[in-house]
Parts: C-alpha cells; sequence; structure tokens
C-alpha cells in the first residue's frame, strides 16, 4: 500500500470526523432558532414516542456501536501481536479482518453520536446546562481524545501492508488506539458516575470540588463493568458475523483432512440431534 494511500485514507477518516461534527453542531444551531421555546420546567417534547424513549433509542444506539469500537481492536491488536510472534500469516489476516470492521463502525458511531449530540440539548436544555456548568469540560476533552481515537484508527488501517517490516511499530499503534478507547470510555463514565452518585456539588447544585464530581462512588466500578462489557459485546458480534470468524475456527480445528476432529468438537458443544 503506497504512502500517499496511507495519508488520503487518514484524511478522509478526519475529513468524515469533521463533517458529521460540524453537520451535528449547524443542525443544533438551525433547530434552536426555529422551535418553541421550551416549557417553564426547561424540557421540550420529541413527537409520537416522546422525548424519553427518542433519547433512550438514540443513546442505546451509540453506546452499543462505541462498545464495538472498544472491544473489537482488543482483540485485532492481540491477533496482529500473537501472529507477529509466532510468524503466522493466518493471525495477521485475521486481524486485519476484525480492524476492518471497527473502521466501518466508527462512522455510524459517530453518526448517532452526532444525533445524540443535537438531541440532548434540544429536548433537555435545562439539564444539559446544569451539566454544563459542572462537567463541561469533560465535553471538550471527550471530542479532543475522539479526534486522536479517529486519527490513529485510520492510520493504523491504512498502514497495515505500509508497515510489514515494522511489526512492532505497527502493534504499538494498535495499543496506543486501544489506550485513547479507554480513555473515552473513563471521560464519559465520569457523567454517568456523576448522575447516579452525586458528590463535589452543595444541595443547590453548586460546584465544590471539581475533582469530586469526577472520582464518584460509580465511577470506576462503572469504567470496569463497561470495560468488561465491550470486550465481550465485540467479541460476540465479530464472531457471530465475520468471516475471520470461520477462519478462525479453521485454523482451531486444523484442515480438510482432520474433519473427525469438527465433528468431535461439534458433538461435544452440540446436543446430538443439532450437531447432526
Amino acid at each position: 500500500m503506497a504512502e500517499t494511500t496511507v495519508g488520503r485514507g487518514v484524511f478522509k477518516g478526519i475529513i468524515k470526523f469533521l463533517a458529521i461534527l460540524g453537520a451535528g453542531f449547524a443542525a443544533l444551531f438551525i433547530l434552536k432558532g426555529v422551535l418553541a421555546a421550551p416549557t417553564a420546567e426547561g424540557y421540550r417534547f420529541f413527537p409520537v414516542i416522546g422525548s424519553r424513549d427518542w433519547i433512550w433509542v438514540v443513546a442505546q444506539t451509540h453506546l452499543n456501536f462505541a462498545a464495538f469500537v472498544l472491544g473489537v481492536p482488543i482483540f485485532a491488536v492481540t491477533m496482529e501481536f500473537i501472529g507477529w510472534r509466532k510468524a503466522d500469516p493466518r493471525l495477521d489476516r485475521i486481524a486485519y479482518d476484525f480492524a476492518k470492521l471497527f473502521t466501518l463502525a466508527y462512522t455510524f458511531t459517530a453518526l448517532m453520536g452526532a444525533v445524540f449530540l443535537v438531541s440532548v440539548p434540544l429536548l433537555y436544555p435545562k439539564f444539559i446546562s446544569c451539566m454544563m456548568q459542572i462537567l463541561g469540560y469533560t465535553w471538550w476533552l471527550y471530542l479532543c481524545v475522539m479526534f486522536a481515537e479517529v486519527v490513529i484508527c485510520y492510520l493504523y488501517f491504512y498502514s497495515w501492508n505500509r508497515m510489514k517490516e515494522k511489526k512492532g511499530l505497527h502493534v504499538f499503534l494498535g495499543a496506543l488506539l486501544n489506550l485513547f478507547g479507554v480513555l473515552i470510555l473513563l471521560i464519559t463514565s465520569v457523567r454517568v458516575g456523576f448522575m447516579t452518585t452525586p458528590a463535589g456539588v452543595s444541595k443547590t447544585g453548586e460546584l465544590i470540588n471539581r475533582w469530586a464530581t469526577i472520582h464518584t462512588h460509580m465511577w470506576l466500578p462503572l469504567s470496569l463493568h463497561r470495560f468488561i462489557a465491550n470486550i465481550v459485546f465485540g467479541a460476540g458480534i465479530a464472531a457471530d458475523g465475520h468471516p475471520a470468524h470461520g477462519r478462525f475456527l479453521r485454523m482451531a480445528m486444523g484442515h480438510a483432512g482432520h474433519a473427525h476432529r469438527r465433528d468431535t468438537l461439534l458433538h461435544q458443544l452440540l446436543p446430538v440431534d443439532i450437531a447432526a
């Protein structure tokens, strides 16, 4: 893969990210001027299904794809590292297939994130105003880390063939990608931790201790739970719906000449009637 192709790939990823983010901010600005003012309580109503259900659907969809793009890179880098150390090109190919998955998923994750970015301030302006006063810096930090993760993600994917002779450096890029993914998880868990176990504010909501608003009772336990859950979720989706799964099973069971090992494994794992 030529160097210019790597550059184009990274540039494409950056433009895509900035375009989605810019469209989100533009939509927010326009809709704020078009929609009716919020109620006295500080809310707006979403048609048909209501604001709560709409936010739930958008947030859950975004969270599912975000879990995927955090979990799958861990498998990709692990496979690449093992393949590199064992000089096994088959494992490297599986890792590359996994990398294809999360680069595609990044786009939809960003799209749903933009919809969420527009929906929450429009439907719950009073709530988001309060959260911005206390944890506003986490939103801007999140965008900066996300931008860095996008650059590393596309660099990692498009430089795969280019860095065949520099596998150690390429694996380092993958590890860096996962590090930024964990940072994003920690940043977003700050907000959920504060909402579930608030600290660092007075009874009237005034900020007292900024570190206490971060290091709440739920922050680290929630982050650990999400980290493990994201790995499991990403593994389940990748294993169920991608050719890399079939290649991995074929490697585990051997070639066609060892079909009896495959049949034995199936009978061990499945009921007799299904295995047959």
